[in-house]
């Protein structure tokens, strides 16, 4: 099927960081050196229409306003309410005023890519449409040369942690894809690279590298912040062991801050890093819910299901039977000693009247 292609009127715009400020001339048509990266100088005005864009939504370093494999952004999660400035308050601006703040853009294998400018695109193409055209900022590292896929994730990274705040796992998971697309990358030269502290960096690496999926999930809940105790260090030397240790290890920190009992599931979601068992939870529901008898046969009837009481219910039934019989007896003499009491000490004042 052709397709037809619009014309781009290109605009060069002069470098306001010139070398009179002393800023550091790239070499042309030349990859930067891993650790010495300067952000790209030299800016052009594309106008293009937001078709002309190629948008991977599995590259940009923000994972919650795009649906995996679409290549589009999704709509409906990309315009959530849930920043400062919401989505949705973003859409109607654009519709009112148009995307002031033009979006980048890089050249690869003949076509444009979204570099920066996720939530823009995704609102100007919920109110406008695929054919509508605004400028978008072509990045270049000087006036032919094209910026590399390394160079293009740090813009992308670096621009999103200035606009809004990106979760611990955003970045380390692309942290993680710049040292895999780039062997000989050390940690050192990345963080440098994208204004990070080594220790930060190195650690987000690790985790992205080394975690097992239920870590991963719980690093994707609760980022560097995971109550009851346990710190973002305790999280870090966990990972440091390999997969199959990692949860074992998890486990056994929980019991010992939170108490016997209580696990980490790694699902998404809920209110607690520390999501007690089944076993755990229902205990505590018969401590509350209901009469003594019925929270000592609840919790015991829990434990024989589990599998912690190697007695039957039925056993258990009988025990309980004679321990209330036996309880009541007990009881019946007590009140029966009281009553004697009573009236001895009814006697004893009698016989002191007369």
């Amino acid at each position: 099927m052709a397709t037809t292609t619009t014309t781009t009127t290109k605009t060069a715009k002069k470098n306001t960081n010139s070398s009179k400020n002393g800023a550091a001339q790239r070499a042309p048509a030349c990859a930067p050196a891993r650790g010495t990266f300067a952000k790209p100088k030299v800016r052009q005005i594309l106008e293009l229409r937001l078709d002309e864009v190629i948008v991977e939504a599995t590259w940009n370093s923000r994972d919650t306003e795009h649906k995996q494999g679409t290549g589009r952004p999704n709509i409906a999660e990309a315009l959530s309410p849930d920043s400062e400035l919401s989505d949705k308050e973003l859409a109607d601006s654009i519709a009112q005023h148009g995307i002031l703040q033009a979006c980048g853009v890089r050249e690869a294998n003949g076509r444009y890519r979204l570099v920066w400018g996720f939530r823009r695109y995704a609102a100007a193409l919920a109110v406008f449409g695929p054919k509508y055209t605004t400028d978008f900022v072509l990045k270049t590292r000087n006036k032919d040369a094209v910026i590399d896929d390394y160079e293009a994730r740090i813009l992308n990274l670096t621009e999103n942690m200035q606009r809004k705040n990106l979760q611990p796992f955003e970045i380390a998971r692309t942290l993680h894809l710049m040292m895999k697309g780039n062997p000989g990358l050390t940690v050192k030269q990345l963080a440098e690279d994208v204004g990070l502290s080594y220790s930060y960096c190195s650690n987000l690496v690790r985790i992205a590298k080394r975690a097992c999926k239920e870590l991963w999930d719980i690093f994707c809940t609760y980022g560097t912040k995971f109550g009851s105790g346990i710190t973002y260090k305790d999280f870090v030397s966990i990972v440091a062991l390999t997969k199959d240790k990692q949860m074992k290890a998890w486990n056994k920190l929980v019991d010992e801050r939170t108490g016997k009992g209580a696990r980490v599931t790694g699902a998404k979601g809920g209110n607690k890093p520390s999501n007690m068992t089944l076993e755990g939870y229902l205990m505590n529901v018969a401590k509350v819910e209901g009469p003594p008898a019925f929270r000592d046969g609840f919790s015991y009837g829990l434990q024989v299901a589990l599998g912690a009481s190697k007695m039957s219910l039925k056993g258990y039934a009988q025990q309980q039977k004679k321990k209330a019989a036996a309880a009541k007896k007990k009881a019946t003499i007590a009140k029966k000693k009281k009553a004697g009491a009573v009236r001895r000490a009814k006697k004893t004042t009698k016989r002191d009247r007369k």
